[in-house]
């Protein structure tokens, strides 16, 4: 079985990449496209970035499970009843994060297409743009939900129960950096350029580079009840 400091490790080159393929498919430097919700940022990113940010980011999506094994390793001390159903929640998540990641890569050639067409064509792909985006709307927010219930799973575990993390660590979770991040931008407007595109990766990262340095490499099991 893989080493759970390793599956750590593993889990932030992930987020690295995922960062980078989230940076190549949405990132735009217009401040009048940035968050634009006719997906505008679209028209800013290159044929060549669509394609790597479509297989660099499903691939490291899906990678990035590792990470969050590594973390239910960590919750393993508190019982089976507290670390599976984190892996589990935090595992799907990211397995409907990489059918996500590319949606928004077929949202970004629609996008695209639209804005080259004229006339009967461009309502037609404007129709269809409409069907996309409904599809994505529900995506969101299951995504949200799942986000939400993992990061506080954590936390409260993290907070009541034996793991192989300080006390602390309950406050390093993917939300808490994403509600930051949120300040952050509102504070510094240009950190939105980053943020917005690679929030979501940005705060995964940061939960397993936390995760993987103050993780104890030991503390006796509560049972697997």
């Amino acid at each position: 079985m893989l080493h759970p400091r390793i599956s750590g490790i593993i889990g932030i080159f992930a987020a690295l990449a995922a960062i980078g393929a989230d940076l190549a498919l949405q990132y735009t430097s217009n401040p009048a496209h940035l968050g634009a919700l006719d997906y505008s940022y679209f028209l800013d990113v290159s044929p060549i970035r669509i394609q790597v940010g479509f297989y660099v980011g499903i691939i490291a999506t899906l990678v990035e499970i590792s990470g969050f094994w590594h973390v239910s390793q960590g919750l393993a001390p508190a019982g089976r009843r507290f670390s599976l159903p984190f892996f589990i929640i935090s595992a799907f998540i990211l397995a409907l994060g990489a059918v996500f990641h590319a949606h928004a890569t077929f949202l970004g050639l629609l996008v695209r297409a639209q804005a080259q067409s004229t006339g009967e064509a461009a309502q037609a792909f404007g129709r269809l743009l409409a069907d996309v985006v409904s599809y994505r709307v529900t995506l969101i927010s299951i995504l949200f939900i799942g986000f939400v219930l993992f990061a506080l799973w954590y936390a409260l575990v993290v907070a009541f129960k034996p793991t192989a993390y300080p006390r602390f660590m309950a406050w390093s979770n993917p939300l808490v950096y994403l509600i930051l991040f949120g300040l952050l931008g509102a504070l510094v407007p240009m950190l939105r350029f980053i943020f917005l595109p690679a929030g979501i990766n940005l705060a995964n990262l940061l939960f397993f580079v936390c995760s993987t340095l103050f993780r104890r490499a030991a503390i006796p099991l509560q049972g697997s009840a």
